[in-house]
């Protein structure tokens, strides 16, 4: 879209000055164990939850005991790290852009206590299993993003901040778990209504995206560049 082909290589081609990037979620099935874990459902229902959700099992217990879904889970965490390096590597290959961040997630989903409404038999067990699970992706984001350091001649290297994450997301949805009041996250009434389908239960509201705002803003506004004359 930017350059007209599938790379951005000439010199006539614009730069991105900041890329901002918010992935991981889906890869891991972290929205299908949320709707697993609030399906205790049986016959039509469990059959159109499983359409919308994409995965052929829906528990009859605590998501957690389930082996299906764990083992689901645990698949999607072990690529994880691969697919973001070939992420990386396509943005380098295609795009100029002078400067990339991920952002972390939002993790505890239910404040760790029992779901309420639409996800009223998400257990606090349960809840507490997804939080983790969100922890997990978020160090598994951290640890692939990490800042590294790029050697410019005359035995100077310079701090690499292009691959680096925005942070304070997830500490700054504590405590406005989808059940709080208030919350930051959109309740299926209220995805319903306004944009006509279920997409947006649980992902941030107006309220939550002011987190990510705000967190966006804070990080920017620290990004130097660090030049020392040794290597680190």
């Amino acid at each position: 879209m930017l350059c007209g082909d599938e790379l951005c290589d000439r010199l006539a081609d614009p730069t991105i000055d900041v890329l901002l990037i918010s992935i991981g979620g889906n890869d891991v099935g972290f929205s299908a164990s949320v709707m697993a874990c609030a399906a205790k459902l049986d016959d039509i229902a469990d059959r159109t939850l499983q359409s919308i959700i994409r995965v052929d099992f829906i528990p009859q217990k605590d998501c957690h005991q389930q082996p299906q879904l764990t083992r689901f889970v645990e698949e999607r965490f072990r690529a994880l790290p691969g697919l973001y390096e070939e992420l990386q590597q396509e943005i380098r290959k295609r795009l100029k852009v002078d400067a990339l961040y991920i952002s972390e997630y939002p993790v505890d989903l239910f404040d760790s206590r029992a779901g309420c409404g639409t996800l009223e038999l998400v257990t606090a067990t349960e809840a507490q299993w997804l939080a983790s699970q969100g922890q997990r992706l978020n160090q598994i984001i951290h640890n692939s993003w990490s800042p590294g350091w790029v050697h410019i001649g005359n035995n100077q290297w310079r701090r690499n901040r292009r691959w680096d994450v925005i942070s304070e997301i997830a500490s700054g949805f504590a405590g406005y778990g989808y059940c709080a009041t208030p919350t930051y996250y959109g309740h299926l009434g209220r995805s319903i209504t306004q944009q006509l389908d279920y997409l947006g239960l649980l992902h941030p509201n107006a309220d939550g995206h002011r987190i990510y705002k705000d967190a966006i803003l804070r990080r920017l506004q620290t990004v130097w560049e660090e030049i020392i004359r040794f290597p680190p």
